[in-house]
């Protein structure tokens, strides 16, 4: 199974700090939801493409996925077929529903992070905070959702699961999601060949 995910193993190692949205400024807030995932790609390199800089990386079950490297990534010409390499990846998601809302619709990226000297094996971390406001221009009790106007100006409709959150939603609320990112890679050698 292939997957192709863009990871700029610098750029695409992607976890802020300092939480961008400062209680003073925010209204009430009526309800939040925290939601956590943490992933591991563990595996060996099966090809390297200097031109595309997309690289293949198989795991233990066979699967294989497909990463394109950015130019932030100093050391690429080090990386090689059966070098084994690691992805750690942690995301949180923070969504809150203001109440009455401030009437501004933004997205905010701060991203910070650092990469492995020139000449060694690629490795490095990166950490993104995204902050988005959007408002909540509908509601429909009877479907469970609710339609968002996003800072780029698109409708989005969302299923909300808990009921008793969907009754505190009304149109001109905005809804806050803070996600935060993290991703560490690290490239090893390959191992040496069995003395037989």
């Amino acid at each position: 199974m292939k997957y192709v995910a863009q990871l700029s193993i610098i750029a695409a190692l992607a976890l802020g700090a300092s939480p961008l949205v400062s209680a003073q400024s925010a209204p009430t807030v009526a309800a939040s939801k925290v939601v956590q995932a943490d992933a591991r790609l563990a595996g060996k390199i099966t090809a390297v493409d200097k031109t595309t800089r997309v690289i293949t990386i198989e795991n233990s079950k066979g699967e294989s996925r497909e990463f394109q490297v950015g130019n932030e990534v100093k050391n690429f010409d080090q990386i090689k077929v059966g070098d084994m390499v690691s992805v750690d990846y942690q995301q949180a998601i923070a969504i809150e529903l203001q109440k009455g809302g401030n009437g501004f619709r933004e997205k905010r990226v701060s991203e910070s992070g650092a990469s492995a000297p020139l000449g060694e094996k690629p490795s490095g971390t990166v950490q993104r905070t995204t902050v988005v406001v959007s408002d909540v221009t509908a509601v429909d009790t009877k479907k469970h959702t609710v339609t968002l106007k996003t800072p780029e100006g698109k409708l989005v409709t969302a299923h909300v699961q808990d009921p008793a959150v969907l009754a505190k939603v009304k149109k001109g609320d905005q809804v806050v999601a803070t996600i935060r990112e993290s991703i560490a890679v690290a490239v090893t050698a390959a191992p040496a060949p069995a003395k037989k």
